[in-house]
């Protein structure tokens, strides 16, 4: 608020002559109404030319479009009355912002943090083993992030009962973790399961990790199955920004800079280290573990030539065992 403030101070003192918002006579007073939209065009035209002190760049957009929604509602709320209505100009002006602005859409890019990176974290931070539960709870967050391709928002609906632990005919021990895909709203989410194997020598891994958090209990018995598996200090269920702040403080221990990492850095990491792998059924299973129903995976893999290589050379030897026999109670959606 205060910088939006502070930018039409800045503005008004550019139009000396010109009174920024008029008083209406009655109740729907169009006039006045149009006249103090004009106010707000103005001024966000003119955002629009500044160059922000802080980045030396063009102002965005969308901040300039924040800053005209605070100063409504502020500007409202001091005279007593709508500053403006529906604001027809207004919205039309900034969709032509919108389109012309380069940024618009655009998403900084993430790094993924991938399985050397996780046991470097693990080799050189013996802390994490001391147990206390907040860093249980986290490594286990992270890690299960990458190995599910988790976003960050899907932990926050992950509970206490989706989560189990089984064995194979051949003793092979897994993890059964029950993810619900964020999808768009009004479409129904239904929870799929992500196996997560136990790998020798792999200590820090996901299946380890949850290992540790289901034995550290303080969940307690039958009655609190449905708390939140993956949780902050204080109970609350661990949110993407959270899931931001843990990546980026296993990056900056290992020397990153953290503005590089973000809550789908685990995600990223994953499906790149899944890619990497060479294994025929990359594609199918970047699209089942992933939860994505289109070509995406391909850009979230960061796919290599090494990748491609170990691919071609793997087509000749595949076996072609559908997704239906390798997780038996998956079920293609319709």
């Amino acid at each position: 608020m205060g910088s939006a403030l502070r930018s039409l101070a800045r503005f008004a003192r550019t139009v000396p002559n010109r009174e920024l918002f008029k008083h209406p006579s009655f109740t729907g007073d169009l006039a006045v109404e149009a006249y103090n939209e004009w106010t707000l065009l103005l001024f966000a035209w003119s955002e629009s030319k500044r160059v922000s002190d802080r980045t030396k760049r063009l102002l965005k957009t969308k901040s300039i479009e924040q800053q005209v929604g605070l100063l409504k509602g502020f500007l409202s709320h001091r005279y007593g009355f709508q500053i403006v209505g529906k604001a027809p100009r207004l919205k039309s002006l900034l969709a032509v912002l919108k389109s012309a602005d380069a940024s618009t859409g655009q998403r900084a890019k993430r790094r993924g943090f991938r399985r050397r990176h996780f046991r470097k974290v693990w080799e050189q931070s013996p802390g994490l083993r001391a147990g206390s539960f907040a860093a249980l709870n986290q490594w286990a967050a992270a890690t299960s992030c990458w190995h599910v391709l988790a976003r960050g928002g899907e932990l926050e609906l992950i509970k206490r009962s989706d989560l189990s632990f089984h064995v194979t005919g051949k003793g092979k021990k897994y993890a059964r973790l029950m993810v619900t895909p964020l999808k768009k709203r009004g479409v129904e989410a239904v929870k799929v399961p992500q196996f997560i194997t136990q790998q020798e020598g792999e200590e820090w891994g996901p299946y380890d990790a949850l290992r540790r958090l289901a034995a550290a209990d303080i969940w307690g018995k039958a009655p609190t199955k449905d708390v939140h598996l993956f949780r902050s200090e204080v109970g609350r269920p661990i949110s993407t920004a959270r899931m931001r702040g843990i990546f980026r403080l296993l990056a900056k221990s290992l020397g990153f800079d953290p503005k590089q990492f973000g809550a789908h850095s685990g995600r990223i990491g994953g499906a790149t280290d899944l890619a990497a792998s060479g294994n025929s059924s990359v594609p199918i299973l970047l699209q089942a573990k992933g939860r994505w129903a289109s070509d995406i995976g391909k850009i979230y893999a960061r796919m290599t030539r090494r990748v491609h290589l170990a691919a071609s050379d793997i087509m000749f030897r595949a076996k072609g065992r559908d997704l239906e026999e390798i997780m038996p109670e998956f079920t293609q959606q319709a």
